[in-house]
């Protein structure tokens, strides 16, 4: 079992925005796009860390948990907006050797 630690830089392209808004008295969502003040690119930090563990002699089982946080803002807009998001990554691994 081995103990690693990760980062890195992400570069994010939305292509669009949408907004679902839901009524009441409707059976079906009406749905509305608009990119208005949207940040078509974005750029993101990850940091993660986590374990290999040795199956086999060329086989791993990979688990890291991951944090992306974005360092540009989503919009140009007087409010500032930043997405993050927590999660984890898991996989199996394969040397070439």
């Amino acid at each position: 079992m081995e103990i690693f630690l990760s980062a890195g830089l992400s570069t994010n392209i939305y292509l669009f925005q949408r907004t679902k808004i839901r009524y009441f008295d409707s059976e079906k969502p009406s749905t509305y796009s608009n990119s208005g003040d949207f940040s078509k690119l974005n750029f993101a930090v990850l940091i993660g860390g986590g374990i290999d563990y040795h199956i086999k002699d060329r086989l791993s089982f990979r688990l890291e948990p991951i944090f992306r946080r974005s360092i540009t803002p989503n919009s140009d807009s007087l409010v500032k907006e930043y997405q993050y998001s927590i999660g984890s990554n898991l996989g199996l691994l394969y040397a070439l050797r």
